[in-house]
């Protein structure tokens, strides 16, 4: 059977090395360049964690008919020898990447597919001037490179904005320093997009030279947008899209140095190990192709440069995933086209920044050089006049957009207005106070101005149409309240009132706690009983650390206890399918159970890992079903399930002002902000990042939240939370 493919911060450096008297062994020294960095780990587990995300997400990475089109700059750094390559080779080069990302010309193959991503030589310098897309620069220093020293030295020499540009530093030769191991390219991770050392570097006596020396740097392309090896991480497969290098259609590969392009090589025997419809290798008796010998004339393999010859579909969806993940800003330049002969200067005002509703604001542009003139409000065109006037109907902040345009082609110039439209009402009210007995009546004032009607709503369903509310809470628990005053067809909601009418407690699922001592004389607390009484002896050995969780019934019977790799039953046994959790029991507050939202006997299962894992495998969740294996309860398949990477071990869970659903919150160390997922019966949302930053907070300090959900303690801060929309201040 043929293989199947489908048709149609940092820096992670990866150096290639190539006799050249051979061409046909190639070694990597991407490890290498991981060990020297302590975070490359972290950085890179980010990487793939927005990537899979992105993923899995469900949307569209590129339209059908849409190309990604990166401009490119390249520097050849020279001593005037050989290594100043003639334009026409650089020229090769260009048309050798743009042929392999579209599997055509010396690259077409039947195993390959179009990528839809193309790179064009720069027509336009960061300063606007008109470039051919080559930049040569005299360097004895430079052109005999040694790395990672002279790295940045080269970098610093010469660049373009990495924000805008891939830079390709040509040089005549790179020399690995500490074993002498000489390399012909390396290429830096996505995460390092707009840093000095983001790029590419190549020898000159392969670049462009034929489509065989152009592999190098197609290779490293890869790189660039976020490609492993195929080799990458060896044979393990439980999940082709965290396992290996990442890509499903790539065979698993643990062989890294083929002398033959084609030598019938199956270095894996682990390709239907992931049974899930994403692996086109799984069984064949599951619709699959089943195992497949080695992809060895993949571009991101170690066979001969002359074996070289296709991506794959999935290693183009990685690659786009990854442009719109972390190099979007690419698509945004202007580098591949020519300056404008005819220069445009924007010049606009507006008469206001902040109206009511059915208010007018008046736009004038007095730019120049323009061809074109189009106002767009909210995305949508409004007008194509110097000056027009909006009537603003709907509240909230609107963008208009002013955007300018000649007859030639890349010449546009773009302003933006932000015009934010306020009701003239302003609900607000007050209340006597915010924790009552069951069975007890409040009356809550009616404070608003500008109004003409109101609505009063508790715990999201109207109660009245008053003023003022007078109002009998029968039932204990959490309460919302919230009031919308109405005016001139427009609405302003008041911030919602937390009650706590009777008791905190609804039940007693929290009614065991565990503390998992080493040694002592008490190792929890029954708060069943009246006092609470001490848990004595301790069923779960001596080598639990910092990580824990317990979960009751409402009745106070010990349903679970989680250590954060595996979850326990009532007895202390392990949960059936509740062992193997990527958590940590060295995590601190590093899990927790919440029940499913609407559900009467499914439960959610957070773990974070640990800073000894390097916090590699994230925050996560898995699904307990507590009416499977006789009432012990029994993880379901959805286990294991990534949310987010975070770096932090600490996370907490607060619910929703709707009294039904949660908020699960974190420290992100890498974003330096504090993130949070709204947890419903439907799953895990997306995150929410809020512009709040605490970056000397340590990675086990707990998270407190008040009662009433509305306020959180992390360290020295005290943060406000609005537990409606998740966002922290």
């Amino acid at each position: 059977m043929q293989p199947y493919r489908p048709m149609r911060p940092l820096a992670f450096l990866c150096l290639w090395i190539v006799p050249f008297s051979v061409l046909s062994q190639n070694y990597c020294g991407f490890d290498f360049f991981r060990d020297l960095d302590p975070h490359a780990h972290v950085s890179e587990s980010h990487v793939n964690q927005v990537i899979f995300d992105r993923l899995t997400s469900g949307n569209a990475l590129r339209a059908a008919d849409e190309d990604f089109t990166i401009p490119v700059v390249v520097h050849i750094v020279h001593n005037n020898g050989p290594e100043n390559i003639s334009d026409d080779q650089v020229f090769a080069a260009i048309e050798h990447l743009n042929q392999a990302f579209s599997n055509t010309g010396d690259f077409a193959s039947d195993l390959g597919y179009y990528t839809g991503i193309q790179f064009c030589l720069a027509q336009r310098d960061p300063d606007d001037n008109l470039t051919n897309g080559i930049n040569r620069v005299v360097s004895a220093e430079f052109t005999d490179l040694l790395v990672p020293s002279e790295d940045l030295g080269l970098k610093s020499l010469i660049q373009w904005d990495s924000n805008h540009y891939l830079n390709i530093w040509v040089v005549e030769e790179i020399t690995r320093e500490l074993n002498n191991a000489g390399t012909v390219g390396y290429a830096t991770f996505p995460d390092s997009h707009g840093s000095q050392e983001d790029g590419i570097v190549c020898e000159a006596a392969l670049f462009g030279a034929d489509p065989t020396g152009s592999s190098v740097h197609i290779h490293e392309c890869g790189h660039y947008l976020g490609l492993y090896h195929t080799f990458e991480n060896g044979c393990p497969n439980d999940d082709c899209l965290t396992s290996g290098d990442q890509v499903c259609d790539t065979p698993p590969d643990a062989h890294l140095f083929n002398t033959i392009c084609n030598d019938n090589t199956n270095s894996c025997t682990t390709d239907d190990d992931d049974l899930s419809i994403n692996n086109p290798f799984r069984p064949i008796g599951a619709g699959g192709f089943g195992d497949q010998l080695d992809d060895q004339t993949n571009f991101m393999d170690y066979s001969g440069l002359v074996c070289f010859q296709h991506f794959t579909h999935g290693q183009s969806d990685r690659m786009s995933a990854a442009i719109l993940s972390f190099r979007s800003s690419l698509l945004d330049s202007f580098g591949c086209y020519a300056p404008c002969a005819n220069v445009i200067t924007v010049a606009a005002i507006s008469s206001a920044s902040e109206v009511f509703v059915n208010e007018s604001v008046t736009f004038t542009s007095t730019s120049t050089g323009q061809d074109n003139t189009e106002w767009y409000l909210d995305g949508v065109l409004a007008s194509t006049s110097n000056s027009y006037d909006q009537l603003f109907i709907e509240t909230g902040e609107h963008t208009v957009t002013l955007q300018l345009t000649n007859n030639e082609e890349g010449c546009a110039q773009m302003m933006e207005f932000v015009v934010t439209v306020l009701c003239p009402a302003n609900a607000l009210f007050n209340s006597p106070q915010t924790t009552i007995a069951t069975g007890e009546t409040i009356t809550f004032t009616n404070l608003s101005t500008n109004a003409d009607s109101y609505e009063w709503y508790i715990n999201g369903t109207l109660v009245s149409s008053g003023v003022d509310l007078y109002y009998t809470f029968d039932e204990p628990g959490g309460q919302s309240i919230q009031l919308l005053a109405f005016a001139e067809g427009c609405i302003s909601t008041s911030e919602t009132l937390f009650l706590q009418v009777g008791s905190c407690n609804n039940g007693n699922e929290v009614n065991y706690w565990h503390f998992f001592n080493q040694a002592g004389s008490m190792f929890g607390l029954n708060f069943n009983d009246s006092p609470a009484t001490q848990i004595e002896s301790n069923p779960l050995g001596t080598d639990i650390a910092h990580c824990n969780s317990t979960i009751c019934d409402a009745a106070g019977n010990l349903l679970w206890v989680s250590t954060g790799e595996e979850i326990l039953d009532a007895n202390y046994d392990p949960l059936s399918n509740g062992t193997g959790l990527l958590g940590h029991i060295s995590s601190h507050y590093g899990t927790m159970f919440v029940q499913v939202p609407e559900s009467e006997h499914l439960y959610y299962c957070f773990t974070s890992d640990a800073n000894e894992n390097s916090f590699a495998n994230g925050l996560r969740y898995s699904i307990l079903d507590r009416t499977l294996n006789g009432g012990l309860g029994a993880v379901t398949e959805e286990k294991n399930i990534p949310i987010h990477v975070t770096l932090n071990e600490a996370f907490t869970a607060v619910r929703h002002c709707n009294l039904n659903d949660f908020w699960l919150i974190s420290y992100d160390h890498i974003a330096e902000a504090y993130v949070s997922f709204l947890v419903t019966s439907e799953g895990v949302g997306d995150a929410i990042f809020s512009d709040v930053s605490n970056p000397s907070i340590f990675y086990t300090t707990a998270i407190a939240n008040s009662p009433d959900g509305r306020m959180l303690a992390h360290g020295a801060l005290i943060l406000d939370f609005d537990n409606s929309t998740g966002e922290i201040t």
